[in-house]
């Protein structure tokens, strides 16, 4: 049966992310924390590292991994820092895995912003799940230590879940996004699946946020046996 572990990870480079790190350049400092992950990971015997980058975008994955190889890349991306040494530590395969189309979402999550200035009950209640809670003074593995923690994984679900209260009868602005972000990682559920073998040992390291998420995907897919990362950090 193929095995999957999901590595959750807080986004090291600054992006369009409702969540992302700030002091971005700090990342270059933890060059041999790093090493040490991948050998920690590399002992799961990955076959494939799947990451988040856009399936659509497999081809420039490659040539971004090229590139990184002969030096030509120091971006400062977990899948640079982490996902591309464990890829040639391990020689795994990389493959791309996301997806960001329009697809059928009926609003934006600025939306969601905007309408909790109309139910400040709810905006603190959401506020107060701890979904952004990077300290690099702690270092690379006890954040991905919390980020990894059931406490994290379950705040988060509950999280995305709370926010389909967003709105008013007529406009449920955060059903309305929801519709999409549930399309986004089924659509990631669909890519796993795609590219498979029946030995495979997939690690996918990904944004945390997702992690609870496809984890219930591919338990109740009954297809694959997971792997706590925990047991590797």
């Amino acid at each position: 049966m193929v095995k999957v572990m999901i590595v959750g990870t807080f986004h090291m480079e600054s992006q369009a992310d409702v969540h992302h790190l700030q002091d971005t350049e700090r990342i270059h400092d933890f060059g041999t924390e790093f090493a040490e992950l991948v050998e920690k990971f590399k002992a799961f015997q990955p076959t494939k590292i799947c990451v988040e980058w856009e399936s659509k975008h497999q081809d420039q994955l490659l040539q971004y991994f090229a590139n990184w190889q002969s030096g030509q890349v120091t971006s400062t991306n977990e899948i640079v820092q982490l996902g591309f040494p464990l890829a040639k530590a391990s020689q795994a395969e990389l493959v791309a895995i996301d997806w960001m189309e329009e697809g059928q979402g009926l609003y934006g999550f600025g939306d969601i912003m905007d309408e909790l200035v109309n139910q400040p009950a709810l905006q603190a209640e959401l506020e107060r799940y701890p979904l952004d809670q990077t300290d690099l003074d702690k270092g690379i593995t006890e954040n991905l230590r919390f980020y990894n923690s059931p406490q994290f994984v379950a705040a988060a679900q509950a999280y995305y879940t709370n926010v389909a209260r967003v709105g008013r009868p007529g406009r449920e602005v955060g059903i309305g996004w929801l519709i999409w972000w549930y399309q986004r990682n089924l659509m990631i559920f669909y890519n796993l699946f795609e590219q498979q073998a029946v030995d495979d040992r997939l690690l996918i390291l990904i944004g945390a946020s997702h992690k609870g998420i496809l984890e219930q995907m591919l338990v109740d897919s009954q297809q694959v046996e997971l792997v706590d990362v925990n047991d590797y950090l």
